[in-house]
C-alpha cells in the first residue's frame, strides 16, 4: 500500500481514481487520503460501497479539506453517519471550494447531518 501513496501522491497524468466495492478498510483509506490531498490532477474519486468508519470518514473530509481539484466524490453507501457528515461538512464550508458533485446517496444521513451539510453547501 505505500507504493500506492507513491502512485497517488506524485502521478500526474491520473484524472480519476475509483476504490469502490474493494473492501477498503481504514489503513488502506488512510495511505489513499494522505496522497489525494495534494494531488493536483485527480477530479474524481469514489469511494462507494465500502464500510467506511467515523475515523475513515474524518480522513475523507480532511482529505477534501486540502485537495482543491476534486471536483466529483461519491460515497454512495459508504455507511456515512452524522458524525461522518459532520466533519466533510467542515471542509466543504470552509476549506474546498473545489467540489461540485457530491454523491452521499444511501448512507445513513439524519435530520442533523442532512442540516448541516445543506449548511455548508449554501455557504
Amino acid at each position: 500500500l505505500v507504493q500506492l501513496f507513491d502512485v497517488i501522491d506524485n502521478n500526474m497524468t491520473l484524472i480519476g481514481l475509483n476504490f469502490s466495492d474493494c473492501q477498503l478498510n481504514d489503513d488502506g483509506l488512510k495511505i489513499v487520503a494522505e496522497g489525494m490531498k495534494y494531488n493536483k490532477n485527480i477530479a474524481y474519486f469514489g469511494i462507494f460501497n465500502n464500510d467506511l468508519s467515523i475515523s475513515s470518514a474524518r480522513l475523507v473530509a480532511e482529505m477534501v479539506g486540502v485537495n482543491k481539484t476534486l471536483i466529483s466524490f461519491r460515497l454512495k453507501n459508504t455507511n456515512l453517519s452524522d458524525d461522518g457528515v459532520k466533519a466533510l461538512s467542515h471542509e466543504l464550508e470552509y476549506n474546498n471550494r473545489s467540489v461540485i458533485h457530491l454523491d452521499l446517496t444511501s448512507n445513513k444521513i439524519g435530520k442533523n447531518g442532512a442540516k448541516r451539510l445543506a449548511k455548508a453547501l449554501l455557504s
